[in-house]
């Protein structure tokens, strides 16, 4: 009787794809956005925006946080909505 030898199994390589993101935040012309926008990662010149204003940070969401998100929004004490509404003012 002859033993099989174990071929090694091939392991492949995914790129991970980029998370969806979510925009809850108000309609920004200058910028392209409108509510409820959706990325598959976020733009250099966004990020850039996210690093400099911790509230236009928290108004971008995982797509498993949306949800939530769109929750908080009618909750005028929540940080979403005080988030949203200093990014109105702000930008």
């Amino acid at each position: 009787m002859t033993k099989k030898k174990k071929v090694p199994k091939k392991k492949y390589e995914f790129k991970k794809k980029p998370e969806s993101i979510i925009y809850v935040g108000p309609m920004l012309p200058n910028l392209a956005l409108t509510q409820f926008k959706i990325f598959r990662g976020l733009p250099d010149h966004l990020k850039k925006k996210c690093k400099e204003n911790k509230h236009f940070d928290r108004v971008f969401v995982k797509r498993t946080g949306f949800a939530k998100a769109a929750q908080d929004l009618k909750n005028k004490n929540s940080i979403m909505s005080i988030s949203y509404n200093e990014v109105a003012k702000g930008l």
